[in-house]
């Protein structure tokens, strides 16, 4: 079994930049409500602050989960895909495999990058990444594809 893990410190190093953000705007929230400013910097100020939660709570969220447990993002081996709630594709099932960048999604938050895995019955499963591989991702790509272009039969 081949197992496509992350370095922690990667992880670590996202939780802390989003926790900066998030402290800026706990910060602006702060001014908004106890600072004597005019209304057009306390509309600043919020709009910022909303920013700052709307854009990087996400990221927060998704790189503090990360930094601890396993840093196993995904296995796979003859058989198929193995995700980390031990749920398997195999490889006779996969139609496609792709490599999804992160994005912004309809109400403009931001959507983790991601392997999107297009199965034969059409449905889809999303192997998210959460842009922790680095650049990583067009490599554990290709070897994905290599393994499931050996094993597909």
């Amino acid at each position: 079994m081949t197992s496509v893990t992350f370095e922690r410190k990667t992880a670590i190093r996202n939780t802390l930049i989003c926790f900066v953000f998030i402290i800026v705007g706990l910060f602006l929230t702060w001014e908004v409500i106890n600072g004597r400013h005019s209304m057009i910097f306390r509309f600043y100020y919020a709009s910022g602050a909303f920013l700052a939660f709307w854009f990087m709570g996400p990221h927060f969220y998704w790189s503090a989960v990360r930094t601890v447990g396993s840093n196993i993002l995904f296995s796979y081996n003859k058989e198929g895909i193995v995700l980390n709630d031990n749920q398997t594709i195999p490889w006779h099932q996969i139609k496609k495999l792709e490599s999804i960048e992160g994005k912004m999604n309809k109400f403009l938050l931001p959507v983790p990058s991601h392997f999107l895995v297009v199965l034969n019955d059409k449905s889809e499963k999303r192997i998210y990444t959460y842009s922790l591989l680095k650049d990583k991702d067009t490599e554990v790509l290709k070897v994905l594809r290599s393994a499931w272009n050996t094993n597909r039969r």
